[in-house]
C-alpha cells in the first residue's frame, strides 16, 4: 500500500470512529437537555460543544485508537478543538481538528483553515434545514452550500499544487437539523470529502433524539 492510500485508509477509519463516538456522546441526554443545547442560542450551543461534547467525544474516541488516550485541547492554533495522541516515539501529535460554525453560509472560512492543515481528519459541525421532505426548498440550499465548500476546497488546492503540496486527508461534515414536527427530532447528516480522490461520500444520518423547545416545559 502506498503512502497516499495508507493515509486515505486511516482518515476513513477515523471518520467512522468520529461519527460513532459523536452519536454516543449524546446517549444519556434528556430531551430537555438536548432542547437547551440546540434551541437556546448559538453562543450556548458553542459552549456545550466546548465544555461537554468535545471532552466526552474524546473519551469515547479513545476506544478506537488501540487504547491510546485521546487528549482534547480547545482553541489550539485557533481551532475550536483538536484531538491529540501522546506517544513516546512520536510525542504529541494531532489526529483530528474540529470547527463548529452556527452560520452555515459563513463556514467557508473554516474550510479555508482546514486546507492549510495537514491531518488525517478535519471535521466541521454546523446546522441547516437539510431534509428535502421536511423542507421542500432544501435541495437547492444543500446544492448551493456544498458547491460553496467545493469551490473553497478547489481554490486552495490550486494554491497548494503551485508549491508542490498534496492534501490527502478527509474533511468530515456534520450538519445538524431539528425537525419541525411534534417529536422535535435532532439529527446530524454526516458525509465527508476525500482530499486524495476529490470525491464526496454519501450521507449517513445520525439520529440523536428529541430536543424539545425549553419554552415547552
Amino acid at each position: 500500500m502506498d503512502a497516499i492510500s495508507e493515509c486515505n485508509d486511516i482518515s476513513e477509519k477515523l471518520w467512522d470512529a468520529f461519527q460513532n463516538s459523536f452519536k454516543k456522546a449524546f446517549e444519556k441526554w434528556s430531551p430537555e437537555e438536548l432542547g437547551r443545547f440546540w434551541h437556546t442560542s448559538s453562543e450556548e450551543r458553542t459552549s456545550y460543544y466546548k465544555h461537554k461534547i468535545y471532552p466526552k467525544l474524546a473519551e469515547l474516541f479513545s476506544f478506537h485508537t488501540d487504547g491510546r488516550k485521546v487528549q482534547v485541547q480547545s482553541e489550539f492554533h485557533t481551532f475550536d478543538a483538536v484531538f491529540r495522541l501522546k506517544e513516546r516515539a512520536l510525542g504529541e501529535h494531532p489526529i483530528v481538528y474540529i470547527e463548529s460554525e452556527n452560520a452555515t453560509k459563513d463556514s467557508t472560512h473554516e474550510i479555508s483553515k482546514f486546507m492549510w492543515i495537514n491531518a488525517p481528519l478535519k471535521v466541521l459541525i454546523t446546522w441547516a434545514q437539510w431534509d428535502s421532505e421536511l423542507y421542500p426548498d432544501s435541495h437547492e440550499r444543500k446544492k448551493k452550500i456544498k458547491s460553496s465548500w467545493q469551490g473553497t476546497i478547489e481554490l486552495h488546492r490550486k494554491a497548494l499544487d503551485s508549491v508542490g503540496l498534496v492534501p490527502v486527508g478527509r474533511i468530515g461534515f456534520l450538519v445538524g437539523e431539528c425537525s419541525p414536527t411534534e417529536d422535535s427530532t435532532l439529527r446530524f447528516y454526516a458525509f465527508s470529502y476525500d482530499e486524495a480522490t476529490r470525491t464526496w461520500t454519501d450521507e449517513n444520518i445520525l439520529t440523536i433524539g428529541s430536543a424539545y423547545l425549553p419554552t415547552a416545559f
